[in-house]
């Protein structure tokens, strides 16, 4: 994970698209992205990351959160989650990055 100062200033940080509207539906949501007209259905964890997504946080923040979340969770998987939902995020056209 990216936690030194230095790599923090070159590292593009994810965040959630102007034109996504999340809607809850409890523990898991549906969101709308507007110019793709579409609507995408997210379990827990993809919410909770799409909720971490602000251009404020890393990815080493989206692991840390996500290991408090799921306690007894290991690092290795969880960054693996994290990456995979992440790339799922974008494909979905719902996150984009920005840069620091």
């Amino acid at each position: 994970m990216i936690d030194n100062a230095e790599d923090l200033k070159r590292q593009r940080l994810p965040r959630r698209r102007e034109s996504v509207a999340l809607i809850d539906c409890g523990s898991e949501a549906l969101v709308h992205q507007e110019q793709a007209g579409s609507i995408v259905s997210l379990n827990f964890t993809a919410r909770f990351i799409l909720e971490y997504c602000d251009e404020t946080r890393t990815k080493g923040d989206l692991v840390r959160a996500m290991m408090e979340e799921f306690t007894g969770a290991d690092e290795p998987t969880v960054l693996a989650d994290v990456d995979e939902t992440l790339q799922f995020l974008v494909e979905a056209g719902l996150v984009d990055y920005g840069s620091s």
